[in-house]
């Protein structure tokens, strides 16, 4: 059995729908949802095979195919650590010959689904609600680097090597102090000259301190795409952004002391920026699509059946689908293959497959970024 953990990115998707076969099962487990998930979850994993087991039977295949098509499934109702540890829900999925499971961050809601496609569309929806970031919460005394996602946040190690730069700042203040001349006494001239001293040595030990800090952070996220977050006042910020190497730096910052903050309010902060920023992104790229559209007319799709026929030749480019689009296989306007290849079919599930086998990108709307009335919005290639 193939296993996908978080993050889970399009390329698994893709991989997944490359290995459907005929029929496939999709099975969503949210396993959060019960009070006693250890005896819980296996039962209700048992229940849904067996109605996986009923549907297969209708479509005519044997007890064996089932069993050998099944049988994957089945043996994790018997692996209770894989069920604890799986995270907050599962997406399993089987068709002759392959079966895979994605282990989730979020609850899905509970569904089976018997077809000739794997059903990917909550994978779609959970993807786009779980992003990934950082924050750093800069100061000069204590910064903290957290790992965080919409459900979660925890502190990573920044490691050692900060006692090394804390103490050059501590020795920089001191020099500062031995120049102002220990106990203050002197003549206001000497005190003068001492407060300069003293604020360029501080200077020099703060910028050591955040180049040093920013090397840290930067081999940590090493490989990593995800967003970067500071949070800080924005005079320590700025020193820092420059020595900051990460590819994914936002330049939104959560501003303030972050020591009054805890790290769930930090989490919030992130949330909030990221997910404005996200339908910003989806905003902007709708735009550049409807101003390409007004100049040769061809650039986007609005129309059900323009857009199915577009997603199955490979001619879109990016697709987009509001989380609550319902659009079925019996829709009144499609071609008469369609409605009766695909009656009942999840009409958005069924271009979203399309889209991404062909190598586009799917992205889940809302219905105020798509405009009122549509449900589905293609980005055609040509």
């Amino acid at each position: 059995m193939e296993t996908y953990t978080i993050p889970i990115d399009i390329g698994d998707i893709r991989n997944l729908i490359k290995q459907a076969g005929d029929p496939c099962v999709s099975i969503y487990l949210d396993l959060a949802s019960t009070d006693n998930p250890t005896q819980q979850n296996p039962l209700r994993l048992k229940n849904l095979l067996r109605q996986a087991t009923r549907l297969l039977q209708s479509r005519g295949m044997s007890k064996d195919e089932i069993d050998g098509m099944l049988s994957d499934l089945y043996e994790l109702m018997e692996d209770r650590k894989m069920m604890q540890d799986a995270g907050l829900g599962l997406a399993l999925f089987a068709s002759p010959g392959y079966c895979a499971r994605f282990e989730l961050v979020d609850c899905p809601m509970e569904q089976l689904s018997v077809n000739s496609m794997f059903m990917i569309r909550p994978l779609l929806e959970l993807m786009a609600e779980d992003q990934p970031f950082h924050i750093l919460a800069v100061s000069l005394g204590e910064p903290r680097l957290f790992e965080a996602d919409r459900h979660s946040v925890r502190q990573l190690d920044l490691g050692n090597k900060l006692e090394t730069v804390r103490e050059q700042r501590i020795e920089g203040e001191r020099a500062g102090m031995q120049q102002h001349g220990g106990s203050g006494e002197g003549t206001d001239s000497s005190r003068h000259f001492g407060h300069g001293e003293e604020d360029r040595n501080r200077e020099k030990a703060i910028s050591a301190y955040l180049k040093e800090l920013g090397g840290i952070v930067d081999g940590l996220l090493a490989g990593s795409n995800d967003p970067l977050l500071l949070a800080g006042e924005e005079s320590v910020v700025s020193e820092l952004r420059p020595r900051l190497k990460h590819a994914n730096l936002h330049e939104q910052v959560i501003d303030g002391n972050p020591r009054d903050r805890t790290p769930e309010q930090l989490q919030a902060s992130g949330l909030q920026i990221l997910e404005s920023k996200l339908s910003e992104s989806r905003m902007a790229a709708l735009e550049e699509i409807r101003s390409r559209q007004a100049i040769d007319g061809k650039a986007v799709a609005d129309d059900l059946q323009e857009i199915m026929d577009a997603a199955r030749s490979g001619a879109v480019d990016t697709l987009y689908i509001t989380v609550d689009c319902r659009l079925f296989g019996g829709t009144k306007g499609l071609s008469e293959e369609l409605r009766t290849t695909y009656a009942g079919a999840d009409l958005a599930n069924l271009a979203a497959m399309w889209t991404i086998e062909k190598g586009g990108k799917v992205i889940m709307s809302t219905a105020a970024e798509l405009g009122e009335g549509i449900q589905m919005l293609a980005g055609l290639r040509y």
